[in-house]
């Protein structure tokens, strides 16, 4: 879809008379186009500048499938004028995914795994989604062992203090915070308001120091202890939100270390950042593809494909992009594939640390 654009016969900033299809100024470069339009207009505008969906889309993204690396050394080679420019492409690619990631991560049962409510001997079950909670027995056990078991823990029972174990004094000990606290203390905060004064009366009663990392921290912890079902909301969307900015952060790192790897070739940083974004992009849509077959489907299948096909599709993108044999290439992409790994480790670790201090 062309932009629609409100011309004009005079540049209003020099004055200059255009001549007929002419969309800038010859003179100081403004564009041939008058943007004071009802609301209507301005959206339609906008969304076409944002996304720009015409053929470039459809181009852009059957490249994107099918010739992996191709659009990258074609826009490289600056034959870029029929393709969507890849940060346009990005933040399009991005949004769907991550909006999707945020479907998949607020429904718990479509979750990876699932923590369940302790059961009556204290132990904490983990599942798959769609696993029934069933409580463990033992086909061994007979009604004599179980007898057995069951005077066992009468006397252990018996031979404990009066305070349940499940009460003893324990210490949140995190960072520049060592709070000490017992479970039944913390139970009075249930369904009260935990704000700064209750908080920082909380940290100086046990000696601690009153700082905003601290108070959230204590804040959160009591939240989560309490089973607060809002802070596990919060955590989630948190997570998606630093996450989301920590990927394109991570976009430019990615680049710089296929920069050093490739520092002989003489090539331009600016090269590898091309390259980045597409690669992620790539990802992003292969991804949200999968998420999309999950709605229908019950199965890991399609993930367990799409990362065996994006290694593929990794290795062949980097040989057409930059143009090495098959051998530095694996080598390169081992080699890159462990650095990204652990970077991407660190930035999901301070998305979930983030999003838990933030909720």
């Amino acid at each position: 879809m062309a932009r629609r654009k409100i011309r004009t016969s005079q540049c209003d900033n020099c004055g200059y008379s255009f001549r007929e299809g002419e969309n800038y100024c010859p003179s100081c470069g403004q564009e041939n186009h008058h943007p004071n339009q009802p609301i209507k207009h301005l959206i339609l505008e906008f969304f076409e500048s944002l996304f720009h969906f015409d053929t470039k889309v459809f181009l852009s993204l059957k490249y994107l499938f099918l010739k992996p690396g191709q659009m990258t050394r074609e826009f490289l080679d600056n034959k870029r004028a029929r393709f969507v420019p890849p940060m346009r492409l990005y933040i399009f690619i991005s949004f769907i995914f991550f909006l999707l990631v945020g479907k998949t991560v607020q429904n718990e049962d479509k979750a990876i795994i699932q923590i369940n409510q302790p059961t009556k001997d204290g132990r904490i079950h983990i599942s798959a989604p769609g696993d029934q909670q069933h409580e463990e027995e033992d086909p061994d056990l007979t009604p004599k062992s179980d007898s057995i078991v069951r005077d066992s823990i009468l006397k252990e029972e018996e031979t404990m203090p009066k305070e349940s174990a499940e009460d003893d004094l324990d210490t949140l000990d995190f960072w520049t915070l060592n709070y000490p606290y017992r479970n039944s203390e913390l139970q009075q905060f249930k369904g009260r308001e935990l704000d700064h004064l209750l908080l920082d009366s909380l940290l100086l009663s046990n000696g601690q120091e009153i700082s905003f990392f601290n108070r959230q921290v204590l804040k959160n912890f009591i939240r989560g202890k309490l089973g607060d079902r809002s802070f596990d909301q919060n955590v989630r969307k948190g997570f998606i939100k630093y996450i989301s900015i920590l990927m394109f952060v991570l976009m430019p790192v990615f680049a710089f270390i296929l920069y050093l790897l490739h520092i002989r070739s003489g090539r331009n940083y600016y090269e590898y950042l091309i390259y980045s974004v597409h690669i992620h992009t790539a990802l992003f849509t292969f991804l949200s593809c999968v998420m999309l077959l999950g709605l229908f489907m019950e199965t890991n299948l399609p993930l367990k494909l799409v990362m065996i096909g994006m290694l593929i599709y990794f290795v062949v993108s980097l040989k057409f992009s930059f143009g090495q044999s098959y051998g530095k290439v694996i080598l390169k992409s081992i080699i890159i594939g462990f650095s990204y790994l652990l970077t991407l480790a660190v930035c999901l670790v301070i998305a979930l640390g983030l999003g838990a201090l933030m909720a």
